[in-house]
């Protein structure tokens, strides 16, 4: 018993010795935030490949590194879809941020059917100085789904299920990035777990402040059997300002 309380004691006072150094190892907050302007076009296709609709979407954001707000608009053909994202996430030791983030996302074809997603989850990101990111989540998904049947019938469905993502970045110049991801959603799209959604990304930074790229996304369901189905692919081009 003795022995059991000495630890107890040791314990807390190795915790509260190491808790200054820790916390000047951790930077809460930036005060100095970047505007993130961001707007694209795109084509989705069938798993044909053959085009079944073309969008145009706009994103907003305020980038203070450990704090994070981001909305964004998607029209395409005749349906809607709006997400919006906060994620706070602690610097640790200069090199990596972890911390809570919250996704929603509303989908809507008027006088069909519309959707909302609420993500809450944990978010985690490092990146060297120059050439490597890697960022990745877990996150709870709750969707409810509103179909229309008839004039005076609604289907009113809610369902549970799990979201997760990986990215990696690669910096091999000043002005030129890649990226690849293995997500099970999309930023305009929430299925239920898992239908892998597979992206790489080109980026050229025309400035400090101003980037263009290309998005390629392709889109599986039924991937954790053997009848793995490839239902479509994206194709998206961008232009970006930070401010």
């Amino acid at each position: 018993m003795k022995i059991r309380t000495l630890l107890t004691a040791v314990f807390f006072a190795s915790t509260l010795a190491a808790a200054p150094a820790v916390a000047k190892s951790v930077n809460f907050f930036t005060p100095t935030p970047t505007l993130v302007v961001q707007s694209g076009i795109s084509l989705r296709t069938g798993s044909d490949f053959v085009p079944k609709a073309g969008g145009i979407d706009a994103r907003l954001g305020i980038d203070c590194k450990e704090l994070l707000f981001e909305g964004g608009i998607k029209q395409t053909n005749e349906v809607t879809d709006i997400t919006t994202q906060i994620i706070y996430a602690p610097t640790f030791f200069s090199r990596f941020n972890l911390g809570p983030g919250i996704i929603a996302h509303f989908n809507s074809t008027p006088k069909v059917f519309s959707e909302f997603d609420f993500l809450p989850g944990l978010f985690f990101k490092y990146r060297t100085k120059k050439l490597f990111s890697f960022e990745a989540d877990v996150l709870f998904l709750h969707k409810r789904s509103n179909l229309l049947v008839s004039e005076d019938d609604r289907l009113l469905l809610n369902n549970e299920s799990l979201a997760a993502k990986m990215e990696f970045g690669l910096y091999p110049a000043e002005r030129i990035q890649f990226m690849f991801s293995l997500s099970s959603y999309s930023y305009y799209s929430y299925m239920l777990f898992f239908a892998p959604n597979f992206k790489f990304t080109t980026q050229f930074n025309i400035s400090q402040k101003m980037a263009a790229g290309i998005d390629i996304e392709a889109k599986y369901i039924d991937f954790m059997t053997l009848s793995a189905n490839f239902i479509g692919a994206t194709f998206r081009t961008y232009f970006q300002m930070r401010l």
